[in-house]
């Protein structure tokens, strides 16, 4: 399956309201957006590579870049919209075809999220009964399966 590379006029529309400080919502919803995309922002940027491509144009364009605000607590806060646009709008994901760069990305932060917390890469459960797993092997007492 190849997919298109096309940035449409309504995603510069959105990239051009997004510089310009309009929240994402709001940015989503002017440009046709329904009410539970604009809602998860982070889910249209991981899934709209037009989208993507329209904000890196419009950033490079402008001279404005997303930054992320300085940690505060506010009621509606932005922190982690940024974050997710400045790490998944750049320049390494500027020439994929798909969105596969950014799932590989996804699941690399999401081990290194493990490691750091100490967690162990294999599974502590037996991912078909659910009991606990023992010895060097993985081997589940229960059903008697090795997890590998």
């Amino acid at each position: 399956m190849v997919s298109r590379k096309i940035v449409t006029d309504k995603h510069r529309t959105i990239a051009r309201l997004l510089l310009g400080g309009a929240s994402f919502y709001r940015a989503l919803r002017q440009c046709g957006y329904s009410k539970a995309s604009a809602r998860n922002p982070k889910l249209v940027l991981a899934h709209c590579w037009g989208l993507r491509q329209a904000i890196l144009e419009a950033q490079k364009a402008s001279s404005q870049y997303f930054r992320v605000p300085p940690a505060r607590m506010r009621r509606h806060d932005r922190r982690s919209v940024a974050r997710f646009a400045v790490t998944h709008c750049n320049a390494n994901f500027e020439e994929t075809v798909s969105n596969r760069g950014i799932r590989e990305y996804h699941t690399v932060e999401k081990k290194a999220a493990q490691i750091v917390e100490g967690r162990p890469m294999l599974p502590a459960c037996c991912s078909w009964c659910k009991g606990p797993l023992e010895g060097q092997d993985r081997w589940c007492p229960n059903c008697q399966r090795v997890e590998r």
